[in-house]
């Protein structure tokens, strides 16, 4: 599946160019990761842990760039990793692009191709998209304040991230969402059908 996410940051292109490939300034900001060791190829590894509502997950795998293009503000990051208690595996492509946005200002655009297999893959799209989003949301705030260079409020982004996802509570808002986009979709279609439905439900 692929999975977008935009944030912007304070400072120029530059500046975010030379925080988003120092791996162990990012792995700082990264909710519940753990970078361990760095390979004389450039292979990173670590871990990182994730819970979703009832399911708590500690991935061990590696990581490395493929592609660095500085000019053209543009890295993709092949990883891997799998379940240490042997309940599932996850592969990702992650692909960052930075643009200008004005006033000193950065877009990141971060484009991730991701393939499950195990218990985690029990989770839809939609849920897997919204923990996605509240993951990249904690991210760039803690990074936002490591480039604004307050040390403080750094620290301080820096320990939340590093409690991991709350679990309970992520899960009921990102099954929220799900509801509210179930009957969007359940209402839009009754309006198209002339707003009848049968006795067993919607009309198909």
């Amino acid at each position: 599946m692929e999975i977008r996410n935009t944030f912007e940051v304070p400072v120029g292109v530059d500046t975010t160019w030379s925080a988003l490939t120092d791996v162990e300034r990012v792995a700082q900001c990264m909710p519940g990761a753990e970078l361990s060791d760095v390979g004389e190829d450039g292979t990173y590894k670590g871990k990182v842990k994730v819970k979703v509502g009832p399911i708590s997950m500690a991935f061990a795998g590696e990581a490395v760039f493929v592609e660095l293009d500085e000019p053209g503000k543009r890295m993709k990051l092949k990883a891997k990793g799998r379940e240490l208690r042997g309940r599932g595996a996850a592969e990702a492509t992650v692909v960052s692009e930075m643009t200008a946005a004005g006033g000193s200002k950065t877009e990141v655009l971060i484009i991730t191709e991701l393939q499950l297999t195990g218990s985690v893959a029990q989770f839809g799209r939609n849920m897997i998209s919204d923990v996605s989003t509240h993951l990249v949301d904690q991210f760039a705030d803690c990074l936002k304040s490591q480039l604004a260079g307050d040390g403080v409020q750094a620290e301080a982004a820096i320990a939340k991230a590093g409690k991991g996802v709350p679990g309970i509570r992520l899960f009921f808002s990102a099954l929220g969402k799900a509801i509210k986009r179930f009957f969007r979709r359940l209402f839009g279609r009754s309006k198209d059908d002339g707003g009848t439905t049968g006795e067993g439900g919607e009309q198909s």
